[in-house]
């Protein structure tokens, strides 16, 4: 029972990290890419106000995961909002609107991307397709939102393991070294009583071994689990946060811009439009 209470708990908290890497953060990384590559498209133009709606988006979605990192590494709130506006990804009005949300922060800036993509669609009150494309954007925005929940229902203080079970099972490991210790120092002393000398290298070796790598390995994986127990941490085995920030933004500014400096030139496009 103790082996499979302890299995469980070791590689249920491997699966929830690597959940909360490919789901998680993967999840909200596609949907915002499938967004920004369909603005792109929508709208390949080069003018001021375009490119700035395109880089509010941008900013908008980029500060999302940076409020989610923040949580995920269970920094105070104003600290992480502090640090968002100092990267310049929120103004500071926003961040006050961010601070004054009770729950669900990380994704008040979901609500502001699909206010930008309404008066974007505003101007263009005689497009056909503004409300299929409208559908798209709260679909897509939906789906970030999944991210991000998947992200925090995975490593935040709600979404852990319960403390109690973490403090049961070192209880349990601990007991467990006990009466290893207890059941192999029976056995060696039955062993010099009663066994020939030829036969008590080999057992001391085996009985030795049990007593020192038993622990070994049941604590290191105990140390795993502390390690990666809140991925978005600072320990060396957590996440890179700055890194994935990297990738996202850009792949993201790479959609985003990239594709509408492309579209135009596009068969298809050209023809749809």
């Amino acid at each position: 029972v103790l082996f499979r209470s302890f299995g469980y708990y070791v590689f249920s908290a491997v699966a929830q990290a690597d959940q909360c890497k490919n789901f998680g953060v993967g999840g909200y990384m596609g949907a915002g890419a499938n967004l920004m590559m369909l603005t792109a498209g929508w709208f390949p133009e080069s003018d001021a106000q375009t490119r700035e709606f395109k880089r509010e988006v941008l900013r908008l979605s980029l500060s999302i995961f940076a409020l989610t990192c923040g949580e995920g590494a269970e920094k105070p709130k104003d600290e992480v909002i502090s640090e968002v506006v100092a990267r310049g990804l929120l103004t500071d009005s926003e961040a006050k609107a961010v601070k004054a949300a009770q729950g669900g922060h990380c994704n008040v800036p979901l609500i502001w991307i699909q206010e930008a993509y309404r008066k974007k669609f505003d101007m263009q009150a005689d497009d056909p397709c503004i409300v299929a494309r409208m559908a798209k954007v709260e679909t897509l925005t939906i789906q970030m939102r999944g991210g991000i929940g998947t992200i925090l229902s995975l490593v935040s203080g709600w979404g852990l393991q319960p403390l109690p079970l973490v403090h049961m099972m070192s209880g349990l490991v601990k007991w467990q070294f006990f009466l290893l210790a207890l059941k192999e120092g029976i056995a060696v002393a039955f062993m010099l009583e009663h066994m020939p000398p030829a036969a008590q290298v080999s057992q001391l070796t085996m009985s030795a071994l049990i007593v020192f790598l038993t622990p070994i390995i049941f604590q290191s994986l105990l140390e795993v689990v502390a390690q990666i127990r809140n991925p978005f941490g600072d320990d060396w085995v957590d996440y890179p946060r700055l890194l994935f920030h990297k990738w996202v933004r850009d792949e993201f500014t790479t959609y985003l811009f990239t594709a509408s400096e492309a579209s135009p030139n596009i068969r298809v496009i050209k023809k749809l439009s």
